[in-house]
């Protein structure tokens, strides 16, 4: 298996990513959120947009080739 890194497109999923974030900082996130499905639909929402801070286009995935 290879990986590269490469620019987020909206087309990726977003529940791992949103997963993933949730689990650098827990508590963090249950404060601002509440609960992990109130955070993944935030991020859901957010992730094809153009803007934003949890849009795809502020983020870098190391990916599968």
């Amino acid at each position: 298996m290879s990986v590269c890194i490469a620019d987020a497109q909206a087309e990726h999923p977003p529940g791992p990513i949103a997963d993933l974030i949730w689990t650098v900082d827990k508590p963090l996130m249950t404060f601002l959120f509440g609960t992990r499905n109130r955070w993944r639909r935030v991020f859901a929402s957010n992730w094809p947009e153009s803007k934003g801070i949890v849009c795809h286009k502020q983020m870098t995935l190391a990916v599968r080739i």
